[in-house]
């Protein structure tokens, strides 16, 4: 795995399967060494995130809204957040995959203090640079995995020790409060940020961690930590996140993507200047998706030539409603980025459309798409939605209409809004410029939007029942571990 991994270059180090977690006793001598770990680290990582060609993101993040759903499971309403169909599906229910990417970050900032400073440069400063780059970006990875696990079930084992056997990582390993669990990703990332530099680490952009997706992983946690089931909502948590978000605008290291060129986030190989932190997919470097991933079938004809009778995915109209409430105000993106629009079976987004046509009949493909964590659109409406909590309504005007400027909405609009409806607006801003980006879900619990929707109860919202159920096996294997509240009664 050193030899595999050591020697990759661009993006294609996520090209390469780790053949195990590497162990403190094994080796960590080198900087060969600790390179080889760290891009295993971020393979593990974007595997455990997108398993299932970027099924498992989506079908957290954005399929329990019930904004889409399978024309052929129409009237089973499969996206209605009921999730009886996994009760068994380790698919969804089992944390395990995700102690094996922490095992990893573990090994590398646990391992690499011990490494001295001229196996990474001959020159001290650098030597000393260069190390900490690498547990800088160990702690945004075990960050951020726990921070998408305690979105999922709240509670869960706590590691940051390292084992020769993943497997038996979290083996009567107690839970941990989602509370402990967040202020330790803030203090992690907290040293990341002075680990690493607003520079490109290790010249890659946007696919490692720098200090851009440190700041943006502060915002998104601090913003959760002030849900509005909480008991206890903290201004400062909304002021810190500003702060952070403010980091990277001041950085001027990131813009925003023009109307012209707006799809080649998704479509142009990745590296936009909008893009934070993402998950590059390369035909170039070996990668794509087949045709039964979820990114294809978001394609409808004529893109996807199997959907010649219509599109996998129907829309609700009350989704379709708010993404073109403002074309006539200049929104462009219904108009660049969806086909066949008014046709009820047959409309599709163009979000993730980079395909290549293997045969003259375009009946044989494959896709590369990029998957997007945090853009400057995110940061800017997440700007918006903190200072409109702090009741600063001009300033969330103010980040409102540079979505609404970049996407061809004339200030006005924004302007127009009354302060008591500028939280549902920012709410649905986020829908239009970030839906299928496994956002829609966790905006609507932050923002007190999960109650009323979708059939959701606000006894269920009270419950937490948005957290997805423990997978039987967990509860039996480790003692300490226990169902999550809203599936404690509900569970085959």
């Amino acid at each position: 795995m050193s030899i595999l991994l050591g020697l990759s270059s661009c993006d294609d180090f996520l090209t390469t399967t780790p053949n195990d977690a590497p162990t403190r006793n094994v080796f960590w001598t080198t900087e060969a060494d600790v390179a080889a770990g760290t891009n295993g680290m971020y393979w593990l990582f974007r595997d455990v995130i997108m398993t299932g060609e970027g099924e498992r993101v989506l079908t957290y993040g954005d399929q329990p809204t019930g904004l889409w759903s399978n024309l052929s499971q129409i009237n089973q309403s499969p996206s209605q957040g009921n999730y009886q169909y996994t009760f068994t599906d380790t698919y969804f229910t089992d944390w395990s995959q995700y102690y094996k990417t922490l095992n990893v970050a573990n090994v590398v900032i646990n391992s690499v203090p011990d490494i001295p400073w001229n196996e990474f440069d001959e020159n001290q400063q650098n030597g000393i640079a260069e190390k900490n780059e690498y547990i800088g970006e160990a702690l945004f990875v075990r960050a951020y995995v726990y921070f998408f696990m305690v979105r999922l079930w709240g509670e869960v084992p706590y590691v940051t020790t390292s084992v020769s056997d993943a497997s038996e990582t979290v083996r009567d390993i107690p839970m941990e409060t989602e509370e402990n669990i967040l202020t330790n990703c803030l203090n992690d990332l907290k040293d990341a940020y002075d680990y690493l530099s607003w520079n490109d680490t290790h010249e890659l952009r946007a696919s490692k961690a720098d200090r851009g997706a440190v700041q943006a992983l502060r915002a998104h946690i601090l913003m959760w930590k002030n849900r509005k089931n909480k008991s206890v909502i903290d201004p400062q948590n909304y002021k810190d996140a500003i702060a952070a978000i403010d980091d990277i605008e001041q950085s001027s290291k990131y813009d925003l993507q023009n109307m012209d060129n707006y799809l080649k986030i998704w479509n142009g190989g990745g590296k936009s200047i909008e893009s934070i932190f993402e998950f590059p997919y390369s035909r170039g470097d070996g990668e794509k998706f087949s045709k039964n991933s979820i990114f294809s079938r978001f394609l409808g004809y004529p893109i996807n030539t199997d959907r010649i009778n219509e599109s996998v995915f129907k829309y609700e109209k009350s989704f379709l409603d708010i993404i073109d409430k403002y074309t006539a105000n200049g929104d462009r993106r219904r108009t660049d980025c969806w086909e066949r629009w008014g046709e009820e079976k047959f409309q599709y987004t163009k979000k993730y459309s980079s395909i290549t046509y293997l045969d003259v009949d375009k009946l044989n493909w494959e896709m590369d798409n990029t998957f997007v964590l945090f853009r400057l659109s995110d940061m800017y409406l997440l700007r918006a939605e903190a200072h409109y909590e702090l009741q600063e309504y001009d300033l969330a005007r103010a980040y409102l209409k540079k979505i609404h400027e970049r996407a061809g909405i004339s200030d006005t609009v924004a302007d127009n809004i009354p302060d008591d409806q500028l939280g549902t607006e920012i709410c649905e801003e986020r829908m239009r410029e970030l839906y299928l980006e496994g956002h829609n879900l966790y905006d609507w619990v932050r923002n007190g939007q999960y109650a009323g929707r979708n059939g959701y109860t606000m006894n269920r919202y009270t419950q937490e029942g948005y957290l997805w159920p423990v997978n039987s096996t967990l509860i039996i294997d480790n003692q300490y571990v226990h169902q999550t509240p809203y599936w404690t009664d509900k569970m085959q």
